[in-house]
């Protein structure tokens, strides 16, 4: 009779498209993302062809809790019909949920970002009740990142920007009533920039709000994200970002995660040397720990060659001081 039983509910799971586990709450979800990275394993066409379970097996040994997983619609431009790219996206999505690590799907906007108009709006939220849609029974261990980053002409466009949330945030509810769902604010999702996110009201009870700090990495000249040895004026312009931030978190009682930040330079000139990489990423590293802040660094290629499928041996110790640091050499 057990056995029976058991049958009948394995069959009304499947039939039903129920979910197996259940609704993870915004605590939860965000005590639970700790440290991650962002990949482009369905982004560009050399991470989509070279792409193995190696890698997740790989990016879940050496210590990563989570996976920002960035995707796109212009497969058309690396080779690929829709069916042929969303079959590829299972395959990301479903390997990192099998190796035990948190998927998030992260659309890249691009389009939407150079032409915040309203057709491009249509076929943003278009896309994302198809991705809502096919992914509605997988674990709620995977969440929906709305847009990367808003930058390009949308962070001059904050209404567009909230507009879309909210109309992406309706579809993807109808069939996805429980699932965590990220919003940024515009002008590059910096901190400062958070009280021109407008939260929908249908986004409350499964929302996060995702920030960035540094994700192109400190600069030895920008004083906006001035990093050269670490003095106590350079450590504080970075806590003046998170408590920005922190700041926000406590007044709205909405979670932040840290989408993307950047150990060094590497798109811009890659001026410091390691020591000073390890320097910097274990003092946010410590910090974010200090704060309960979840976080994840930018990005994959940047420690990890795809095609020869190993670690940069030059860049393994920044990712120690990311994934391990000594906070008790780290001054507060």
């Amino acid at each position: 009779m057990r056995i029976r039983t058991l049958a009948l509910l394995f069959f009304f799971v499947a039939l039903t498209g129920a979910h197996a586990d259940p609704a993870l709450t915004p605590k939860a979800y965000h005590d639970s993302l700790r440290t991650g990275i962002d990949v482009n394993w369905a982004m560009w066409r050399g991470e989509i062809r070279a792409f193995s379970d190696e890698e997740v097996r790989a990016f879940h040994r050496v210590g990563f809790d989570h996976i920002r997983i960035r995707f796109h619609s212009d497969w058309a431009k690396i080779g690929m019909d829709r069916e042929a790219y969303f079959r590829h996206l299972d395959r990301v999505v479903d390997g990192v949920l099998a190796s035990g690590m948190i998927p998030i799907l992260a659309y890249d906007g691009r389009a939407l970002k150079l032409e915040p108009t309203e057709a491009r709006v249509r076929q943003a939220v278009a896309l994302w009740k198809a991705v809502a849609e096919r992914y509605r029974t997988r674990s709620h261990r995977l969440s929906f990142d709305l847009m990367i980053e808003p930058g390009k002409r949308i962070k001059r466009r904050p209404e567009v920007l909230n507009d879309y949330y909210a109309r992406a945030l309706r579809e993807i509810r109808k069939s996805n009533p429980d699932r965590i769902v990220f919003l940024a604010p515009p002008k590059l999702a910096r901190p400062s920039s958070l009280d021109r996110l407008e939260i929908p009201r249908s986004g409350r009870g499964y929302l996060m709000v995702e920030t960035h700090f540094y994700a192109a990495g400190p600069s030895p000249s920008n004083p906006k994200k001035r990093w050269t040895t670490g003095t106590e004026a350079e450590r504080a312009i970075f806590r003046r970002e998170l408590e920005t931030a922190l700041r926000w978190q406590q007044r709205h009682g909405i979670y932040i995660w840290i989408g993307a930040i950047m150990p060094g330079d590497y798109n811009h000139g890659d001026h410091y040397p390691i020591e000073a990489q390890v320097r910097f990423a274990r003092f946010f590293s410590c910090l974010f720990r200090r704060a309960h802040v979840p976080f994840a660094i930018n990005a994959d290629q940047q420690f990890y060659d795809f095609r020869a499928k190993r670690w940069r041996r030059d860049r393994r110790p920044v990712l120690e001081a990311v994934l391990h640091p000594d906070c008790s050499a780290e001054r507060k």
